[in-house]
């Protein structure tokens, strides 16, 4: 089934904004700080970026304040209308448009240095729709780009949410077999193993496979409430940590990082 942009923006206007799932507390802002530290260290500077689910910015305009030539789009039309409201007082974004990753026909071929797939890719349950979604981040890419896909590891959110499988033995099989119960599930979630033999298919050189918040979902009372000094020696575990392959399919998000081979 195709994704449902009318329930998925409906779901994003309630609860569930994303700038908030982000930025709310330290466990949160884990997923955000790795992730843009990752960015900064993989994209050249001054390259252009491709923010192709941006969702309100949150990173967009740290991107374009680092310097790079960051372009915003998403599927969502209220999202796109709190980018160029944001955009108003300090406009540094090159471009905000409303469309899907899954078509990105207003940009060229080979005309992008680096596409950001940061939530797309999870938030569609359709193979040929995720298919499309990479096929086209490949294509504007530049030889050598990099692309940057945000995933949910099934195993991670199975554990998570481990308390509501009592007597839904079967839906709890259907979801480790495909990733999702139900056709028109807003969410869908893979392997590490899976995502990077996917993305090599397409003709990607992976380059990082990164446990972006790691085991939060067990840790996150105790994480909010640690002291400073504390929190900067977990960050600098966490560090440590998140490239290991024995962590990767239990981190509640991660970041698959893929380079376009050269033609």
């Amino acid at each position: 089934m195709k994704q449902d942009v009318d329930r998925l923006s409906t779901y994003y206007q309630t609860d569930n904004i994303e700038y908030n799932r982000l930025t709310c507390d330290r466990t949160n802002r884990l997923e955000e700080i790795t992730t843009l530290c990752y960015f900064n260290a993989h994209i050249p500077a001054g390259a252009s970026v491709l923010d192709a689910c941006a969702a309100y910015g949150v990173y967009a305009f740290p991107l374009a304040e680092n310097g790079y030539k960051v372009t915003a789009g998403d599927v969502v039309a209220h999202h796109v209308e709190a980018l160029k409201e944001k955009n108003k007082a300090n406009p540094i974004l090159q471009e905000i448009y409303h469309g899907s990753i899954c078509d990105l026909s207003r940009f060229a071929d080979n005309s992008i240095d680096a596409v950001l797939n940061l939530g797309a890719y999870y938030h569609i349950t359709d193979k040929s729709e995720r298919d499309k979604s990479i096929i086209e981040s490949k294509r504007v890419l530049k030889s050598g780009g990099l692309v940057f896909v945000a995933y949910l590891p099934k195993h991670a959110n199975f554990i998570k949410y481990c308390d509501g499988w009592k007597d839904r033995t079967k839906d709890m099989d259907l979801y480790l077999k495909r990733g999702h119960m139900d056709d028109d599930s807003l969410f869908y979630a893979t392997t590490p193993e899976d995502i990077e033999s996917e993305l090599m298919g397409f003709g990607f050189e992976i380059v990082k496979n990164v446990a972006t918040d790691g085991l939060k979902y067990v840790f996150r009372k105790a994480l909010n409430e640690l002291p400073e000094d504390l929190y900067q020696k977990f960050l600098a575990h966490h560090f440590e940590m998140c490239e290991r392959r024995t962590l990767l399919g239990y981190s509640e998000h991660c970041l698959l990082i893929g380079r376009k081979n050269h033609d």
